[in-house]
């Protein structure tokens, strides 16, 4: 075969492997949010990572000063499911620790042996864990309640997002602000709905875990700080100040109606920018950003 056929070959295999995925993006799915709660006795090996990252900058008189931190949590257990009521927004689970840490920029540190045993209950919109091996340090609890999704709730909190019908790879969709999201709620406040932006996208399928899944996207975007959020970084101060928050929240689900949410991340990025005026002289300006990223994972133990 001389080099001319060679590339009218590769041409026509290319076409052929385009035509292929033309016709895969075409094909309309129905995707459903919603699924069955757990059963007592499941089992998932659940993994919980958190990260966030500061940079912050000051400029006064001239001379800027940048300060950045970061820290991060990670859990990783074997959770075992021993109530779970959805309707009444109760549940218990046993967790065996395999890896317990959280640390910063300058050290990490272990907050519970693997192979401790704990136990966490969800209970009228709270949740609390003892340990049935070693005690519970402040940290460590603190970290628990802070992290790790208990609450039957929790589970089914994007069920209402509006996702059409039938939809294509790529396409995209305008929501409504998501206004019964209670985690969004508290960081937002109630009335941040005027400046707020909601997308959905079905970004493709994938496998994972050797489930057949569908990968979503949802993008939620504010552009006004929040009134409480405002007052906390004026502290009543002569300043003036600009912000935006943005979150995207990505959810990998099983085509199996059977099986429930494999992955999700939440990654939440807000900047801010402000200038301090005194009797009409400027005084001070500063630029901060805060990014926070968090995955929850289940592997079903089969």
């Amino acid at each position: 075969m001389n080099i001319r056929d060679l590339s009218f070959a590769v041409l026509a295999l290319g076409l052929c492997f385009g035509n292929a995925t033309q016709a895969a993006e075409s094909t309309r799915f129905h995707l459903d949010l919603n699924r069955p709660p757990p059963k007592i006795g499941d089992e998932t090996d659940r993994t919980i990572h958190f990260s966030s990252t500061t940079s912050d900058s000051t400029t006064t008189q001239g001379r800027e000063s940048t300060t950045n931190g970061c820290l991060f949590f990670e859990l990783n257990d074997r959770e075992t499911v021993l109530d779970w009521d959805v309707s009444n927004d109760w549940s218990k689970v046993e967790m065996v620790v395999h890896r317990f840490v959280d640390g910063d920029d300058h050290r990490t540190n272990e907050l519970l042996k693997a192979g401790t045993r704990i136990v966490g209950t969800a209970l009228l919109g709270a949740t609390f864990y003892e340990s049935k091996d070693a005690p519970l340090s402040t940290e460590a609890y603190q970290q628990l309640v802070r992290s790790y999704r208990l609450r039957p709730r929790d589970f089914t909190q994007f069920t209402h997002f509006q996702i059409p019908p039938s939809t294509t790879i790529g396409e995209t969709w305008e929501m409504p602000a998501p206004t019964n999201i209670e985690e969004l709620v508290r960081v937002l406040g109630p009335s941040y709905t005027n400046t707020i932006q909601a997308t959905g996208q079905f970004v493709g399928t994938t496998n994972l875990f050797g489930f057949d899944c569908f990968h979503l996207r949802f993008r939620i975007l504010a552009t006004e700080i929040p009134e409480a959020l405002r007052t906390a970084m004026t502290s009543h101060l002569p300043v003036s100040v600009k912000g935006q928050l943005g979150m995207t929240i990505d959810l990998t689900v099983p085509f199996d109606v059977s099986r429930r949410t494999l992955r999700e991340e939440v990654l939440t990025e807000f900047s801010d920018s402000g200038d301090m005026v005194i009797d009409g002289k400027h005084v001070m300006s500063s630029h901060g950003q805060v990014r926070l990223d968090f995955v929850d994972e289940s592997r079903p133990i089969k």
